[in-house]
């Protein structure tokens, strides 16, 4: 996605340069953002994303989380300690059982997720074997058995 802000060079934000194809022909030279289309796409942006992270964002703490996703030592996890998942048991008449998430590891780069009644089951198995809702649940069933 373009970026819609840039920074000068004294490292000051401001919205990004339409350049040549400036209708107004006067956004960067003059300062002037006004009456730039630009700026109801950079405001929608902003919106979007101040939505996303709510009321009390930390920019440094956002920062910090994409730098260690850009490295490849972020993992997001499917669910967490005390979740409800609801799992697809195969035996002589496959159905839906609910369970709970008792402990989940991230060990030998694999998610693992503890379930009552001391089960582990490998993080790869939800959207096929686990699920987070009985409706999810539900339809893969229904659509292995079609």
């Amino acid at each position: 996605m373009k970026r819609l802000t840039e920074r000068n060079k004294n490292g000051t934000a401001m919205a990004a340069c339409c350049g040549e194809n400036c209708k107004y022909n006067f956004c960067c030279e003059n300062g002037g953002f006004a009456e730039c289309g630009d700026m109801d796409d950079i405001i929608d942006r902003l919106a979007a994303i101040e939505d996303i992270l709510g009321d009390e964002y930390d920019l440094d703490e956002l920062r910090e989380m994409v730098q260690v996703k850009r490295k490849g030592r972020c993992i997001v996890l499917p669910c967490k300690k005390g979740d409800t998942v609801w799992r697809i048991v195969h035996d002589a008449a496959p159905h839906i059982t609910k369970d709970r998430c008792t402990d989940i590891k991230y060990e030998n780069r694999d998610i693992w997720v503890h379930l009552i009644g001391d089960r582990v089951m490998g993080g790869w198995n939800f959207g096929k074997l686990l699920f987070l809702t009985r409706e999810e649940a539900e339809d893969a069933l229904r659509r292995e058995q079609d």
